[in-house]
C-alpha cells in the first residue's frame, strides 16, 4: 500500500506492465457478482486496487479495468480494502506463509506470540 502523488502516471505505468486495475467505489458492480472475474484476473496478472473516496476523479474510472462495490453506502476505505482482499483470497490470507518472512505470528486467543525467523 502506498501513496503516489501522480496517480494517473502510476496507473498508466502499471497497466503497461499488464496489471489488472480494480477500482472500488460504491457505484461499481457488486463484489459477489464480479468476484469470479477478479480472481481469474488476479491469478494471471498482478492486481492494483484503487479505493475511492469522496471525490474520485472521472479519469480513474477510465483507467480502471473494473469498478466494484463492496457496499452501496459511504464506508471506510481501509474496511473496503480489507473486505476486497478477503473476498479475493477467500479467507486464505490468514494462513498464507511468505518464503522470505522475518517474523511469524502464531494466532492466540489472548496476547500475542511472534516468532523471529531470521
Amino acid at each position: 500500500m502506498s501513496y503516489v502523488k501522480d496517480w494517473k502516471q502510476k496507473i498508466r505505468e502499471l497497466k503497461e506492465q499488464n496489471f489488472f486495475v480494480l477500482i472500488s467505489t460504491m457505484y461499481g458492480i457488486n463484489l459477489p457478482e464480479a468476484i469470479a472475474e477478479i480472481r481469474k484476473a488476479a491469478e494471471a496478472r498482478n492486481l492494483l486496487i484503487v479505493v475511492g473516496s469522496e471525490k474520485m476523479p472521472p479519469d480513474v474510472y477510465e483507467l480502471g479495468d473494473m469498478n466494484v462495490a463492496v457496499t452501496s453506502q459511504p464506508s471506510s476505505e481501509v474496511a473496503v480494502l480489507g473486505i476486497m482482499l478477503d473476498w479475493i483470497f477467500g479467507g486464505a490470507e490468514l494462513s498464507k506463509e511468505f518464503q522470505d518472512a522475518r517474523l511469524k505470528i502464531i494466532p492466540q486467543e489472548k496476547g500475542k506470540n511472534v516468532i523471529k525467523l531470521r
